[in-house]
Parts: structure tokens; C-alpha cells; sequence
């Protein structure tokens, strides 16, 4: 009997942690209403609302320099350790402690916000845009430049360094890995969608077929997306007159995974199939697949075809 162990998908998940919300604290003076003294009684209220108005202006603070606000911003990103080049970049605010919080737009890949405390925080905008996303309900700090809403191009450019080929429609940052790395989902126009997980300048890829076997969930990824991926590993196979109404993974060794597939009727009686970088190299019908992991439990004993029939492999 083939011995299939289940591929276990090694992301020991969290909640996504994207550091502590900041508070922004008043960056001018507060004012107050001015009190109408007697003398002013005989007044009209124009000219009551222009010396208002005049006194208010007075107490403004100048508006910030924004030569001097993005070159702060760089000298920010730069002392938290990022390469992010600003291209423009905002002062936000003080927080409690009164450090500066600005947020810059990077030339490449997505903007932060920046935090000049000792040591530096930064906070990645698209990881911002997620966590406001998982967490409705939550009055949150994310971007506001309107360059930095960006988050899906940022997601498919991590899903190409990734290596992963298909149309990205969707994507968001889940969580994070046992080794601190930051996990992504990206969700596949018309196919199955991957976990995606950066180490250094280094990408690793797990298609959400083997996410979901792993008993979790990839939100953007449809059983009919899942059920199309499969029928592409059918084509060019003696099993290829299947059209996939069910699968299952189940399991792996040296020479692949191993995929059941339960056929609509009349389109063919189950399969196995072993699957070894991304092409279907063997396939068996139910009627004979019994030594592979238990054999087929999705396509009933009674739409077996004949135990006789070749293999096709």
C-alpha cells in the first residue's frame, strides 16, 4: 500500500499584528470661544465673526513646509531600517509621547506610516489597510494619501515575486507565520488562490488547495475556482473526459500528491491522480486505486468501472 502523509501546511498563524494603534494627539492649540464683552455689544455680527476670525488666524499654527515634511519623513523611514524612497510624504500628527507621525508614499511597493519614536516604528500601508479590513469594527490608523490606496497593486506585485502565475483580484495580509513573517492571501481570477509568505529576499508559495486540506480557509478561493484547477491537471490524461464535480487532497510523498476526483455522472467513474510540479504524471481509476491511501471514498464502490480496465497510467 502507498503511504500518503497529509501535507501539512507550516504556518503557525496569529492575529494579525501590525504594531499598536496610535493615537493622534491635538497638533495645535486648542481654542476657545471668544467671550463678547460690552463694548462690543453695538457691533454687527460680521464685523463680531472677522475679528474672530482674525484672532483665530493669529493662534494658527504656520502651515509645515512640505520640502521639510518629506524630508523629515525620509530621515523617519530611514532610522526604522526602511528603503522606501518618499516621493511625497505628510505630517499627521504628534502621538502621546510627541513623537512626529507622518505617512509617505514610496516610489515602489506600498507606503508607510512612519512614527519618530526611539526606536522608529513603521507600519506598512497595505498591512494597515488589512487590519482595518479584519477588524470592522474598529476605529484604526490607516493611510489617507490618496497614493498610498494602492493595496491590490501591492498584493499582486508580492503574488509575481511569489512566482505565482495567474490574474490577482484580491489579496490580504492574514496573519503571521511562527518565524514572524507576515502571511498573505491572494485570491486567482477563475483559479485557486495561494498563501504567500516572504523570508528575506525569498518567497514561499502554498496554493490554497492544500491550505483548505489542511483544514483552513482561503476566503477568496471558490470551490468552482478549486474544481477548475483540478480539471486543468485532467487535461491531456486518460482521465481528461472527467469533468470534476468534487476532490480531495490526500496526501503526499517522494514522487507527488495525490488528488482524488469524483466525476459528474457520466463523465467518467473517479480517478487518482499523482501530481509532481504541477503536471499530472499518473492517474488510476477508482477500481484499482485501492493501495493508494486507502483508495477512493468520494466516487461510490458501485461507480467503480471494472477492476480489469488499464490504468492509464
Amino acid at each position: 500500500m502507498i503511504r500518503l502523509k497529509l501535507a501539512a501546511v507550516a504556518l503557525a498563524m496569529s492575529s494579525l499584528i501590525v504594531g499598536p494603534t496610535v493615537a493622534l494627539a491635538q497638533s495645535g492649540p486648542m481654542l476657545t470661544r471668544p467671550t463678547t464683552s460690552s463694548q462690543y455689544q453695538d457691533d454687527t455680527a460680521q464685523e463680531r465673526d472677522q475679528r474672530n476670525s482674525n484672532r483665530r488666524n493669529r493662534n494658527q499654527p504656520a502651515a509645515p513646509d512640505p520640502a521639510k515634511v518629506k524630508a523629515d519623513a525620509q530621515a523617519a523611514l530611514t532610522a526604522a531600517g526602511s528603503d522606501c524612497q518618499a516621493t511625497d510624504a505628510t505630517l499627521k500628527g504628534q502621538v502621546a509621547d510627541g513623537a512626529s507621525m507622518y505617512e509617505a508614499v514610496c516610489a515602489t511597493g506600498p507606503g508607510f506610516i512612519v512614527v519618530t519614536s526611539t526606536p522608529a516604528q513603521l507600519f506598512d500601508c497595505a498591512l494597515l489597510a488589512s487590519q482595518a479590513e479584519l477588524n470592522p469594527g474598529q476605529q484604526l490608523q490607516v493611510c489617507d494619501m490618496p497614493a498610498n490606496q494602492n493595496a491590490d497593486q501591492v498584493f499582486a506585485g508580492y503574488a509575481r515575486a511569489a512566482g505565482i502565475p495567474c490574474t490577482v483580484d484580491e489579496g490580504v495580509a492574514i496573519g503571521r507565520a511562527s518565524n514572524g513573517a507576515t502571511v498573505y492571501e491572494i485570491g486567482c481570477a477563475g483559479t485557486d488562490g495561494y498563501w504567500i509568505e516572504q523570508n528575506g529576499a525569498a518567497w514561499t508559495k502554498t496554493p490554497c488547495l492544500r491550505v483548505v486540506s489542511d483544514g483552513k480557509a482561503c476566503r477568496f478561493t471558490t470551490a468552482q475556482e478549486q474544481n477548475a484547477t483540478v480539471q486543468a491537471l485532467l487535461v491531456n490524461t486518460p482521465a481528461s473526459e472527467c469533468v470534476v464535480e468534487q476532490f480531495r487532497l490526500m496526501g503526499g510523498n517522494a514522487n507527488g500528491e495525490f488528488y482524488e476526483t469524483k466525476c459528474q455522472a457520466g463523465t467518467g467513474r473517479g480517478y487518482i491522480i499523482r501530481v509532481k510540479d504541477g503536471v499530472t504524471d499518473a492517474n488510476y481509476r477508482c477500481a484499482i486505486a485501492r493501495p493508494i491511501g486507502g483508495g477512493c471514498t468520494l466516487t461510490p464502490e458501485s461507480e467503480w468501472t471494472d477492476p480489469d480496465e488499464d490504468a492509464g497510467q
